[in-house]
């Protein structure tokens, strides 16, 4: 699992010209490993929320042009996604 979330990482930042990881941790989302992490380019700047829940790969994104977004509207966002178990 970690691998594959490190992989889902490094496919995320190499979508944008040298993105740097600024923050990052390991967590539990609704009882999935994650990965949420920070990082920019210079000119975008984005939070991500990576997990897996069984063979599902998940990636929440907030993306912002100039600046990082207010962590309270990041944490709002990723906590209103919630999986549906069937």
């Amino acid at each position: 699992i970690d691998v594959m979330l490190q992989d889902a990482k490094g496919g995320a930042l190499g979508s944008y010209d040298n993105a740097t990881v600024t923050e990052e941790s390991e967590i539990t989302f609704q009882g999935n490993k994650a990965l949420k992490f920070r990082a920019d380019n210079g000119q975008f700047y984005m939070d991500y929320l990576i997990f897996l829940e069984k063979n599902r790969l998940f990636q929440l994104v907030i993306l912002r042009d100039g600046s990082y977004p207010d962590k309270k509207n990041v944490k709002k966002f990723f906590d209103s996604f919630e999986l549906i178990k069937e």
